[in-house]
């Protein structure tokens, strides 16, 4: 059965480029949401830089079959550093969690209807907050509160 874990990856950004290529080729579903952040132009004052940064730094969601591939086989790949446990076990993220992170993300503009459904709620509050670390500590949270 497919599952999707979170699996944290060293710093470099050259290193997660040839992780995901690694994890690709051995057919594990990769996924990295990316956000666009507009940063301000030193060179040119009141111009600003359009840039696509990892959502959660060094953190990737990672789709494989745990019953016919061993979680030693992808640590073992250049690059990764551990999968994120929950409650002394791998830490699995709902497949819903996932698509509608990768919706949310793709949408151009966040709607303005209130949604009644946690998830989406957790989506937007991570889609919301400007610090890394604080959108890493809202994942962590959400684990945990899925693991009870």
């Amino acid at each position: 059965m497919q599952a999707w874990f979170l699996l944290y990856s060293g710093n470099g950004k050259d290193k997660k480029g040839h992780l995901i290529a690694l994890l690709e080729q051995q057919g594990i579903e990769v996924y990295q949401p990316m956000m666009t952040i507009y940063k301000v132009r030193q060179d040119r004052p009141g111009q600003f830089r359009k840039k696509s940064v990892p959502l959660f730094a060094n953190y990737l969601f990672v789709r494989f079959d745990h019953s016919q591939l061993n979680f030693s086989h992808i640590l073992r790949l250049s690059g990764a550093s551990y999968f994120v446990r929950s409650c002394n076990c791998f830490a699995t993220m709902p497949s819903e969690f996932i698509e509608q992170l990768k919706q949310s993300l793709s949408e151009k503009k966040s709607r303005q209807g209130a949604s009644h459904n946690d998830t989406k709620q957790l989506i937007k509050l991570i889609k919301n907050e400007p610090k890394d670390a604080e959108r890493v500590k809202l994942l962590h949270q959400s684990l945990v509160f899925q693991a009870r």
